[in-house]
């Protein structure tokens, strides 16, 4: 049976339009009706576009093969290039075989007023997708439609971008001289529409390219906007059992003390092996990133690991990571100093060190980074051993 195509340009559209895909149509005309026509129609799979400005496209390059682990690092990854909140935003995300990440981020709330949209009308839809991959897939080229001053751009299989119009030419004209990528075909439904584009680019015109919708629409299938949907509304019920994620929750619980339900629980620990461990769950959730540069996503993984075990914490309880890797290689070249103890609370990072005199301690203390505030809290003196709790803080500037 052939599969259902509703094209919708915004919520309160009145008149959707739709097509019918079959495998022998390469491509098909959109047409517009009333909602409750679209209702009636027979189908056995339904495939709804929405407009393409909503969704952010992106290629990422992650080793990670697991998808629980994927799930958790793409919104990190992402989080620097998107504008809004990781944690308003829905990933969706397919990896093609030997080839890098291809991902789709939509705001949730927004997935949710088009999921609401279609269930009024009483339309079972198996996927979402931006309107883009509509467009045919050009070898060694691109397709777009200039409507007004917006442009839809489709590049690949799994890629393309939205933007106004007066700054294609240069955005086309970039692409087919990167590394890597080539331009050497475009289609447009505007006759010599980007006269100002690379003289090498050979262009094309269809002009109802945007009231059509063509077969390679089938290949953009599995960055579906609705992938993922189950997992993240269930997964509060499920119980993660992956060896990654115990060994975060377990770190999470020896070293997040205050104000929790784990309370006076320490670490036990030389800073060398803590580090180790660190560097450990850290390539296992995420591989190849550094933990000195990246600790705010594994903090962030752990908040919401937390979560999960129905740890509480409030503004005032934060990660020791921070301040662990900050200080970790000064202790750790001391070999004639000795950490006997860690503990962390809203004060800060409690160190319990044992020395041969007060001046190897004192020593460790002005060696720390400059952002580093320590002090003593306590020190005890012995025949031939000194003992003595440090507290370490970041300076905030």
């Amino acid at each position: 049976m052939q599969s259902l195509v509703i094209k919708l340009s915004a919520l309160d559209t009145q008149t959707p339009a739709y097509c019918f895909l079959d495998k022998k149509t390469i491509s098909s005309h959109f047409v517009e009706v009333s909602w409750e026509e679209i209702a009636r129609l027979k189908y056995s799979h339904c495939i709804v576009l929405i407009p393409s400005t909503e969704v952010t496209l992106n290629t990422l390059e992650l080793p990670t093969k697991s998808y629980s682990q994927l799930m958790k690092a793409i919104p990190y990854a992402l989080e620097n290039d998107l504008a809004d909140d990781i944690k308003d935003l829905h990933f969706s995300f397919h990896r093609p075989k030997n080839a890098a990440l291809e991902t789709a981020t939509i705001k949730k709330a927004r997935l949710k007023q088009w999921q609401l949209l279609l269930s009024n009308y009483n339309i079972k839809v198996q996927t979402i997708l931006p309107d883009l991959f509509a467009l045919p897939v050009i070898e060694e080229g691109c397709s777009l439609i200039l409507l007004n001053d917006q442009a839809t751009v489709r590049c690949s299989n799994f890629s393309g971008f939205t933007t106004h119009a007066s700054i294609l030419s240069t955005l086309l004209n970039q692409l087919s001289k990167e590394e890597g990528q080539v331009l050497t075909n475009l289609l447009s439904n505007q006759q010599e529409a980007l006269t100002d584009l690379n003289t090498e680019i050979e262009q094309e015109c269809y002009l109802d390219l945007a009231n059509h919708c063509h077969k390679d629409l089938v290949t953009a299938l599995p960055l579906n906007l609705l992938r993922g949907i189950d997992e993240a509304q269930h997964s509060a019920k499920k119980i993660p059992y992956s060896k990654s994620i115990v060994a975060l929750s377990l770190f999470c619980l020896g070293l997040w003390t205050a104000q929790t339900a784990y309370n006076n629980h320490s670490a036990h620990q030389k800073v060398e092996k803590l580090h180790n461990a660190i560097n450990t769950m850290f390539s296992e959730t995420l591989p190849n990133r550094n933990v000195d540069s990246d600790y705010q996503i594994l903090n962030s993984q752990m908040q919401n690991e937390l979560k999960k075990y129905n740890v509480t914490t409030t503004k005032t309880v934060a990660s020791p990571l921070k301040l662990l890797h900050m200080i970790a290689e000064k202790l750790t070249h001391q070999n004639s100093v000795s950490l006997l103890k860690i503990n962390y609370d809203r004060k800060g990072l409690h160190l319990t060190l044992s020395a041969r005199s007060t001046v190897e301690i004192d020593s460790i203390i002005k060696g720390l980074p400059e952002n580093i505030s320590a002090k003593k809290t306590t020190s005890n003196t012995s025949a031939n051993k000194v003992r003595a709790i440090i507290l370490i803080n970041e300076i905030k500037s």
